[in-house]
């Protein structure tokens, strides 16, 4: 009997039968390796004007890929007609077709080549090697990403004459240099002194001029910062006061827009002459300290209580409720207290008074703050001569804590 199985002629077997495991390997090693290679788009399109030095590099980086692409899928004699491959292959082809595309060009500027040097020479001997070079340290450091934190000079005027002798960098490679504004030689890419870095930086003078401004203006923030780490580490053995007398650190925690304001008040002409419209971000290098110290106050507040049981003094206790209505319009007062019952004398070395306190407690709420706000006061009377001392105008609020309540 005559068998029913159908045998497939070996010519046509290959249409039917996928690329082999050692064919994929093969294309997935080219791709990858065309995938890294990273040519200027510049360079692609042809355009080595000035940099002839960088394009020459490139080509032989493309002639090193080609003939790595072009080697491994020359062997692939089983897989040379898969999809995969003929995909792989046009990609090899494409990197040999830039390549000679970049040498044409070079051999095209060659005749320019020596006019080129000329004029790159003559740029660096008109701006690097002067003053120029010197008043825009600051900006090429910061476009090379060589110096971040670069900041502005405090001096206004000396900061108008950076910008001054940019814009003039910037008409040099817009006009007569603009052959040349690319140029590496003979530094290098990535070097303060080549003719690509000063006309880069010139071309973004203003941006990068306000973020220098800005730099020197948020500069004493970066100082506070590391004070308020330090109160967050003794938040916790100071009973949750926040222990700190500098005035900068008080307005930065207590009152954040008067502190915006004031930083950027001490700068404003800098700020001005830069263009800044919005500092409010002057305080953003200050920011994460205080959000973690407030973290710690929220932590630390469930375990405060106000000392309701303490003695009292309406009248020195009405001092300390206007003194936090005029310092805190917005404050709600919610209790107040005396520390102690008895003034606490201060005498001279032949034992005359000199003053008399009394301390106390106030507490109270501010709009949008989950907890309020327990804040120690001191009241002083200056002794005035025959056993009377001298009522003062108001008090002296000190350190503040975050608490329910009550």
């Amino acid at each position: 009997m005559r068998s029913s199985l159908f045998v497939i002629p070996l010519c046509f077997v290959n249409l039917f039968a996928a690329i082999s495991p050692d064919g994929a390997r093969a294309v997935q090693r080219v791709n990858s390796m065309l995938d890294q290679l990273q040519i200027d788009p510049a360079f692609a399109a042809g355009n080595v004007a000035g940099r002839e030095a960088d394009a020459r590099a490139a080509v032989s980086r493309l002639r090193t890929a080609y003939n790595d692409c072009n080697m491994q899928l020359r062997m692939l004699i089983r897989d040379s007609r898969e999809p995969e491959v003929l995909a792989a292959r046009r990609r090899c082809d494409g990197v040999a077709a830039t390549g000679e595309k970049l040498e044409a060009a070079l051999r095209g500027a060659g005749a320019s080549s020596q006019q080129n040097t000329a004029l790159v020479y003559d740029f660096y001997n008109k701006f690097t090697r002067t003053a120029e070079g010197t008043q825009t340290a600051l900006f090429r450091q910061y476009y090379l990403n060589l110096n971040p934190g670069a900041s502005a000079p405090e001096n206004v005027d000396e900061f108008r004459n950076m910008l001054a002798t940019l814009t003039r960098i910037h008409e040099a490679c817009q006009g007569p240099y603009k052959a040349i504004a690319q140029s590496t030689e003979p530094y290098g890419p990535n070097n303060m002194e080549s003719a690509a870095t000063w006309c880069g930086t010139a071309a973004r003078r203003e941006e990068i001029g306000r973020v220098l401004a800005m730099n020197t203006a948020a500069g004493p923030a970066k100082i506070w910062a590391n004070e308020v780490v330090k109160l967050k580490e003794q938040l916790e053995s100071r009973e949750g006061f926040l222990t700190t007398d500098l005035t900068p650190i008080r307005r930065a925690l207590f009152d954040r827009e008067a502190m915006v304001q004031e930083a950027a008040g001490r700068h404003q002409a800098l700020l001005d002459a830069a263009g800044v419209k919005d500092a409010s971000g002057i305080l953003g290098a200050l920011q994460p300290s205080i959000d973690a110290l407030m973290a710690e106050a929220d932590r630390l507040a469930p375990r405060w209580k106000f000392p309701a049981g303490n003695p009292r003094d309406a009248a020195i206790e009405g001092y300390g409720r206007r003194a936090v209505a005029k310092v805190y319009p917005a404050a709600v007062v919610k209790a107040s207290v005396m520390q102690t019952a008895a003034f606490s004398i201060r005498k001279n070395a032949l034992g005359v008074p000199l003053d008399r306190t009394r301390d106390g407690f106030l507490l109270y709420k501010m709009p949008n703050e989950k907890y309020c706000r327990q804040q120690s006061f001191s009241y002083t009377e200056v002794y005035s001569g025959g056993g009377t001392y001298q009522k003062p105008d108001g008090v002296r609020l000190n350190y503040i804590r975050y608490q329910p309540c009550q």
